[in-house]
Order: structure tokens, then sequence, then C-alpha cells
């Protein structure tokens, strides 16, 4: 997770180079377990790129619940992730 995720974005080195990253992530990310979550506190048409923000669009709100993990819970995630099927 990545909060106020439009300042990188905004970046005017790495601005560029990171949406495209995002972007890559996003698409092929889930294929390997990976998600990115990006977060921001001024959603809007300047928050993401648009490569980014259009994915996934859909005429129904989705609503993103957040959540904290300590780092005990944290291991018990990744020990059952990596654990083989039963």
């Amino acid at each position: 997770m990545i909060d106020d995720l439009e300042n990188l974005f905004a970046h005017p080195v790495y601005g560029t180079q990171t949406g495209q990253d995002a972007e890559f992530i996003i698409k092929i990310g889930a294929a390997f377990g990976v998600s990115l979550l990006p977060a921001t506190h001024l959603p809007g048409k300047n928050s993401l790129p648009t490569d980014i923000s259009g994915l996934g669009a859909g005429p129904a709100r989705q609503v993103i619940r957040s959540f904290y993990l300590d780092l005990p819970a944290a291991l018990h995630v990744g020990h059952t992730a990596s654990s083989p099927s039963r």
C-alpha cells in the first residue's frame, strides 16, 4: 500500500515512470499474488494517471476497507500464504 500516491505520480523526474510501473503491477500483479493498493486523500482526475484510473472502472462504486496488521498478524498471513494447500 502506498499512501498519498498522488505525490509520487506528480514528481517531476520519476512521476511518469512511476505511473508506468504502477500500471504494469496492476495489470499482471494478480498472476503473481501481488496487489497495488494506491491510496490518496485527494481523489480526482489528477490523483492517478488515466492509464491507472481507468483500470477496473465500472458503473458500480467500490467500497475499499482499510486495515492494519501488526507484525504477528502479518507473519501469520505470510506463513498461511506460503503453506502448501491441503
